[in-house]
């Protein structure tokens, strides 16, 4: 091997670790839902998996402390780390269906999937089983395994009446991020300033939208079904198959989904990523530009492309053209930006509405 050889995504290492995970986890999930049938045996389970979780995310964050040399980043600052670790303290302590894992076990399976299929750290060293990379790997691949497990054994049942819980444990993430940031002199947090994607404009306020939006039409689809199969009165025996076959498509769909999701935006990323960023740039509002050295400065539209585009609203809105009256159009970031616009007279607004 090479002495510059380093991990990279799809790579040997990556590919190798992808097999074995799903074996296991295909294997194992299988056998705990044909098997288990009592509600204790599925609570110890679960719980020996909360205490491997938290033994896994403790790990993690110590190798991460001494790889970057600073004991801050014992602090969880993403939301994959700082899931894991609510997720493994709530799988110790909190009872089955409780509301914290109707926020939890949705932000578990979409950032264990991300990154157990997309792991943007694998390189920070020359071994794929270097501390910080393998115990990131399998912190992300239990919360995953976690979330699934909850789900097909009805440990967690998705509901509209708990989805609430989701958005807001996403607002309580976004502000422990912002006092990491603004109290701790954190750099970034929970991806604040900071895409997922490098190049791409996957920020924290998009993918907030896309991890409330998928979860909820899915749920919304899931509780659709069952109330479709409630109604038709099945037997006991038959609904109980019914119920798991559902929960199983209902994952299989879910995973489905977020691999196309995952193959899409690499793909993306990496043959167009430059081209969109300096595309959607020139689309960005001038009022985004932060003066923080930790955001990039967006690009502002154009003086003559903001006239043009407001004198064709005003012509739309104010069909007349012989008015010596002006409307003030100002920006307060740019004095160039002030720009004056032909609007129309009172006589001629009293013409246009009372003409019909």
């Amino acid at each position: 091997m090479p002495e510059s050889y380093t991990p990279h995504v799809f790579g040997w290492e990556h590919l190798i670790y992808l097999f074995l995970f799903f074996a296991v986890s295909g294997g194992t999930l299988t056998a705990v839902k044909l098997k288990v049938k009592k509600e204790k045996t599925l609570d110890i389970i679960i719980k020996c998996l909360g205490g491997f979780l938290l033994a896994l995310i403790i790990w993690n964050r110590i190798s991460i402390a001494i790889h970057k040399n600073s004991a801050w980043f014992l602090i969880p600052d993403s939301f994959c780390g700082l899931s894991s670790l609510c997720l493994a303290v709530c799988a110790l302590a909190c009872k089955r269906d409780a509301l914290p894992f109707h926020c939890l076990c949705y932000i578990s399976f979409w950032g264990g999937a991300i990154v157990t299929f997309y792991p943007d750290f694998l390189g920070q060293a020359s071994s794929f089983m270097y501390h910080a990379t393998i115990s990131g790997m399998l912190h992300h691949g239990i919360a995953l395994y976690i979330s699934v497990l909850m789900i097909i054994t009805g440990y967690v049942k998705p509901s509209l009446k708990k989805f609430y819980a989701f958005p807001v444990g996403l607002c309580f993430f976004m502000c422990f991020g912002i006092f990491l940031i603004d109290a701790l002199g954190f750099e970034t947090a929970m991806f604040i300033g900071k895409p997922l994607i490098p190049n791409t404009y996957l920020t924290w306020y998009v993918m907030s939208v896309l991890l409330i939006g998928g979860p909820l039409a899915r749920v919304c689809i899931y509780e659709y079904v069952l109330k479709k199969k409630s109604e038709k009165k099945i037997p006991d025996t038959e609904n109980a198959d019914a119920d798991t076959v559902m929960r199983l498509l209902f994952f299989a769909f879910f995973m489905s989904s977020v691999i196309f999701f995952i193959c899409s935006i690499t793909r993306f990323s990496s043959a167009y990523g430059s081209s969109f960023s300096s595309l959607a740039g020139s689309f960005a509002a001038h009022t985004f530009t932060s003066s923080s050295p930790m955001y990039a400065p967006c690009p502002r539209i154009p003086s003559e492309s903001l006239e043009s585009c407001v004198r064709t609203c005003l012509r739309i809105v104010f069909p007349f053209s012989n008015d010596s009256a002006s409307l003030l159009i100002c920006s307060s970031h740019s004095p160039d930006m002030i720009r004056c616009f032909p609007a129309p007279s009172p006589a001629a607004m009293d013409a246009r509405f009372f003409s019909s």
